[in-house]
């Protein structure tokens, strides 16, 4: 039960007493009480620990696998067994490892890994990791050697990669097919850095306050619906 002088508050932190199962929440303030039923879910949580620092996690919804970027390595647990499986070990282009950003194409055959240190973007099968191959994304001899930071897979066979770099740096874009590189969005701004997301569809990659869309191939800006036309489909 919470008792609050609720006027002109709209958030509200309280402290949760231990429990199972569902629990009603009761709130009472000057105006009257309210209570919704059954409105507060207990979990149970479970800990599963690992000496890895991770510095990505990615669900996989088909598998029912997590995939966790730890260095040199892809750790992959099953919350269906709940045990950590045998690790993905990405295949390089120079032999250095730094995973950062993971990323699944729509149809989950694909899992994509950003390797910051190597330039590159390792292309895995899941269900084969023997089979995967890693690409050269970013050039060489780039000022401040930034690298791929975050990859996001598209509806139309494609993968975005963004870098590591604070400077300007373009959006490159891998055909899953025929792993050519281009940088149709060259001139679209300078973010490098920036987190990219997809929807599962692949039909939209968000970055920052930017929207691209599989229909259009164009980035849309805020609310002002400015755009930036691609430069050439890659």
């Amino acid at each position: 039960n919470i008792t609050y002088p609720f006027q002109d508050i709209d958030e509200l932190l309280v402290t949760v007493p231990p429990g199972t199962g569902t629990a009603d929440v009761t709130v009472a303030s000057e105006a009257g009480t309210a209570t919704m039923s059954k409105a507060f879910n207990y979990l149970p949580i479970s800990d599963y620990s690992s000496t890895d620092s991770f510095t990505y996690v990615l669900y996989d919804a088909q598998r029912h696998w997590v995939y966790l970027s730890a260095g040199d390595h892809i750790d992959v647990f099953s919350a269906d067994t709940r045990q950590f499986l045998t690790p993905i070990i990405p295949p390089t282009v120079s032999g250095t490892k730094q995973l950062r950003g993971l990323a699944l194409t729509p149809d989950h055959s694909k899992l994509l890994a950003a390797n910051w240190s190597d330039l590159s973007v390792a292309i895995i099968d899941p269900d084969n990791p023997a089979s995967a191959k890693a690409v050269q994304v970013v050039p060489s001899g780039l000022p401040n050697s930034p690298g791929p930071y975050a990859v996001a897979a598209t509806s139309t066979g494609e993968a975005f990669v963004s870098t590591g770099s604070a400077d300007s740096a373009p959006i490159y874009v891998l055909d899953l097919s025929t792993l050519q590189v281009t940088t149709p969005f060259n001139s679209l701004f300078g973010i490098g850095g920036s987190d990219l997301w997809s929807t599962a569809s692949g039909d939209y990659i968000l970055m920052r306050e930017a929207l691209w869309s599989a229909a259009t191939n164009e980035w849309t800006f805020g609310s002002t619906s400015r755009y930036m036309p691609n430069m050439g489909h890659a």
